[in-house]
């Protein structure tokens, strides 16, 4: 159940993987089909939120984007941590879905939410910053604005819901690295991989030798201990940033540029080869992330006055900041197509209703 080292990555997902393995007895194609309906029941969740919060036909054409969009469909059958991120957080919006209307239950609610969202940390630390933005705005995402007092019980429901998955595992680290670790043991490492002066923004270092040099550059500087080692790691991307301010920048837009780039830029096999190996998936009018994300930001333009939409819009902007501050590519940002497919269904949705009442201002908009 727990290792005699702190966690290299978020601890969940091997686990996850590993309960699949037994369940299967090493069937790989089993475990495959199992993430993929751990997929669709994600879809089913975002289609009964979006159902609670506007009418059928927003969910419907949310739930026909998700079913075709090719990266779900893709790295969910992968072994990748990203579709389990992709499950909790979608979870976690399906219980928002139902907090406008509770009373009684609401700091149940709370709780569960955040629940939510420390599992999806726990998997990814990257959606560890969702979370963190959800508890810091807590209720004013609500469609009724609450008071102040009420603001703060509701965060404070939301952080203890976060913190109950992440305590554990921040104590178990912590308690083997001797100092404070919060989930996986080389965020420092991960923050220098995408600040440096060799950066591209990409994860462009796979297993090899170039990264065992990597790892055991603290070592030929004296430095032992992986806490020590991370220390490390952080000082030289801020010591990068400081001295090079304009390369840095220069990064920063490019990451930036990179995550809302229209390609799904690879960190492993490559998607549009994978393609090839299905004749679904050879489609050629599959949603794709290139129409996707104006039609999300058209949505985002529309609907800014609907206080509903604003936990929504909140994960791609917080997701869109992580992978700016640390490297990107197409797998990494999939955790927030739940909110840009809604995002991009409610633009639909409103050309729609443009086109039956002959609204050309919302059609030369968009």
């Amino acid at each position: 159940p727990v290792g005699a080292d702190t966690s290299i990555h978020a601890p969940l997902y091997p686990r996850f993987l590993a309960t699949l393995y037994r369940m299967t007895n090493l069937q790989l194609p089993a475990v495959r089909h199992l993430q993929l309906a751990l997929d669709v029941l994600a879809l089913v969740l975002v289609w009964i939120a979006v159902r609670r919060q506007w009418r059928r036909r927003v969910a419907c054409i949310a739930g026909l984007i998700w079913a075709g969009y090719l990266p779900l469909i893709y790295y969910s059958a992968e072994l990748f941590s990203e579709g389990l991120v992709v499950f909790f957080i979608s979870l976690a919006l399906f219980l928002w879905s139902f907090l406008p209307t509770a009373r009684r239950t609401r700091a149940a609610l709370f709780v569960a939410v955040g629940v939510s969202l420390g599992l999806a940390a726990i998997s990814h630390p990257l959606s560890l910053l969702f979370g963190l933005a959800v508890v810091a705005l807590g209720p004013l995402l609500l469609p009724q604005p609450p008071n102040r007092r009420q603001h703060l019980i509701g965060s404070a429901w939301l952080a203890l819901g976060l913190a109950i998955p992440i305590a554990p595992v921040s104590w178990h680290n912590s308690r083997l690295a001797g100092g404070f670790v919060l989930i996986q043991d080389r965020a420092g490492l991960n923050l220098y991989i995408g600040n440096n002066a060799d950066a591209d923004g990409t994860p462009n270092i796979p297993p090899g030798p170039d990264y065992q040099r990597l790892l055991d550059w603290p070592a030929s500087e004296g430095i032992k201990g992986s806490r020590d080692a991370q220390k490390f790691y952080r000082k030289q991307a801020l010591h990068f940033a400081g001295t090079h301010p304009i390369q840095q920048l220069g990064l920063l837009v490019r990451k930036f540029t990179l995550t809302w780039n229209a390609q799904e830029i690879s960190s492993g096999s490559d998607l549009p080869v994978l393609q090839l190996y299905t004749r679904f998936m050879r489609l050629p009018f599959l949603p794709r992330f290139g129409w996707l994300a104006p039609l999300a930001i058209l949505g985002i333009w529309l609907r800014r006055r609907e206080r509903q939409a604003r936990i929504w819009v909140l994960l791609p902007l917080v997701y869109t900041a992580a992978l700016t501050l640390f490297v990107t590519c197409g797998r990494y940002r999939l955790p927030m197509m739940p909110g840009l497919i809604l995002l991009a269904a409610l633009a639909l949705d409103a050309l729609a209703d443009a086109w039956s009442n002959q609204d050309l201002h919302t059609w030369r908009l968009a």
